[in-house]
C-alpha cells in the first residue's frame, strides 16, 4: 500500500443536506434533506486548511441523529431546529 502524507487522517468537513428536491444517488447523497456527510483529509475543494495531495475520503448516511453541544439537531434525519 503507498504510504499517504500531509493531513489525510484529520478530520475535513461535516454537513447537512437540505435539499427537499433531491433524491440519493451518488454525486448528491451529501445535499438530500436528511443526509449527513463526513470526510478525512484533504479539503481545499471546500476552502478548508487540510492538504494531503487531494487524498481524502468522505461518506453520506442517512436516518441520522446528530448533536451539537449536547443539543439535538437532527434526529433520524429529521432536522430539529
Amino acid at each position: 500500500m503507498k504510504k499517504r502524507s500531509g493531513d489525510v487522517d484529520r478530520f475535513g468537513f461535516f454537513g447537512f443536506g437540505l435539499n427537499p428536491r433531491l433524491r440519493h444517488g451518488f454525486t448528491q447523497d451529501d445535499k438530500v434533506l436528511g443526509g449527513v456527510t463526513i470526510g478525512f483529509g484533504d479539503n481545499s475543494d471546500k476552502a478548508g486548511k487540510n492538504r494531503a495531495g487531494g487524498q481524502g475520503f468522505w461518506a453520506s448516511m442517512t436516518g441520522a441523529t446528530v448533536r451539537i453541544d449536547g443539543r439535538v439537531v437532527m434526529r433520524a434525519g429529521r432536522l430539529s431546529v
